[in-house]
């Protein structure tokens, strides 16, 4: 005598689902408004609702995953992850802001601060309490990104002030003091062929080729 077979299947009662794809979907059980294309994809969720995954192969996904959007390809790298705040992500499932990249970016068009302006020539993009604006570059630092200076320029530090010199130039108050060379030559400028280290060193000397040299603080402080 044979006995009848009986096979149990869950019942679901999700609605408004659509899916395209050997096994798509294939664990949802009570979502809604799910929509699911390619062979594979979108297994994982059994009760989220409001997704939509295109490409193949999209497995293990939260249960309850909802208001997501996912492109991937056929191996199932998700290229394109959109969150249920809204927040995309490029390379990565897991963006923390409006755009998240993981990975380089190459940009051919216009890169525009919070005001729209794609900015002009030698501006930099600087960060502001509400976002970006493009503003001019320090004095003394437009045209040569190896400056250093204030706000008058009669005060900077150049690195390779002609082309391939290797070498650090430090001016103060509009005359030269410094010259770092390769090998750990220091030349001291412009100081009377003296040389003074420490603080108030040679204070008052007038740098008339004294060829003085004071190490220490307040060495030869009063000499004139």
């Amino acid at each position: 005598m044979l006995l009848p077979l009986f096979i149990y299947l869950p019942i679901s009662s999700g609605s408004s689902n659509t899916a395209i794809g050997n096994y798509s979907l294939n664990n949802l059980k009570a979502g809604s408004g799910n929509t699911a294309l390619g062979i594979h994809t979108g297994r994982g969720i059994e009760t989220g609702s409001n997704n939509t995954i295109l490409g193949a192969n999209v497995r293990d996904l939260a249960a309850d995953l909802s208001n997501t959007v996912i492109i991937a390809d056929v191996e199932g790298n998700q290229r394109i992850y959109v969150d249920d705040q809204g927040n995309t992500g490029l390379g990565t499932t897991n963006p923390t802001e409006t755009l998240s990249v993981n990975g380089t970016a190459q940009i051919t068009g216009a890169l525009k601060d919070s005001d729209g302006d794609a900015g002009t020539a030698a501006q930099i993009l600087a960060t502001t309490a509400n976002g970006t604006n493009w503003v001019d570059a320090p004095s003394g630092s437009s045209g040569s990104s190896s400056r250093i200076a204030d706000a008058d320029n009669d005060t900077f530090i150049d690195a390779e002030a002609s082309a391939d010199a290797d070498q650090l130039i430090f001016n103060v108050s509009g005359a030269e003091h410094f010259r770092m060379k390769a090998g750990g030559r220091l030349d001291v400028l412009n100081s009377g062929n003296s040389v003074f280290i420490g603080n108030n060193a040679g204070l008052v000397d007038n740098l008339n080729n004294n060829q003085n040299v004071a190490i220490g603080s307040g060495s030869l402080q009063k000499n004139i």
